[in-house]
């Protein structure tokens, strides 16, 4: 569902800072809003969710950032929901960002839905303990460091595989956070060039 989108058209070429630190420049931003995604971790993170008896759906708020001269990119926050206690309405409990600037829509949802699903996992560690979720990464909202809760003593295979997909997954944020500063810079230089151009 589209919510609307904001025209960046600045007379004087200047950036313009986004509420997710992105810099559009000349450009528009299409805000883009869903509460069923297809795709592993979206639908993961339901399961999840409904193990924990929470039964509204996550919703998913993408920007998508349109430049002349460059391509089109997606940022997306998952917000995890629920009923008010007084009303009808509902309340973000939490929120969780995708890490960098992705290519295409499914690719930014996915990542938001991952890493919202670790923060979950790492907050409900204890009830999903007795599930088949009990080994699922977890991650502490605002960090990039991952855990995998290893298996029994004597679960030398699951442990290894265990500690391999923390590793794993420590990397794949950090490298993604890194190219997404590196994004950044460009960007900024962009800007630079074209203000000199200009």
């Amino acid at each position: 569902m589209k919510l609307g989108s904001n025209n960046n058209n600045n007379n004087d070429n200047t950036d313009e800072s986004q509420e997710d630190g992105s810099r559009v420049m000349n450009g528009t931003c299409e805000f883009l809003s869903s509460a069923d995604e297809p795709g592993y971790f979206p639908t993961l993170l339901q399961d999840v969710l409904w193990e924990l008896g929470k039964t509204v759906k996550p919703l998913y708020v993408t920007s998508h950032y349109s430049e002349p001269g460059r391509d089109d990119y997606y940022r997306t926050q998952v917000h995890i929901r629920e009923h008010l206690e007084t009303s009808k309405g509902m309340k973000t409990r939490s929120a969780h960002n995708s890490t960098a600037h992705h290519a295409t829509y499914a690719a930014s949802v996915s990542d938001a839905a991952r890493r919202a699903l670790w923060s979950l996992c790492y907050t409900h560690r204890q009830e999903l303990s007795f599930t088949e979720y009990c080994h699922l990464p977890c991650r502490t909202s605002g960090t990039e460091d991952t855990v995998v809760p290893l298996g029994e003593a004597g679960d030398d295979r699951l442990n290894v595989l265990a500690l391999v997909t923390a590793a794993l997954n420590t990397d794949l944020e950090g490298a993604t956070t890194e190219l997404d500063n590196t994004r950044e810079k460009l960007q900024e230089a962009q800007a630079k060039v074209a203000q000199l151009e200009a």
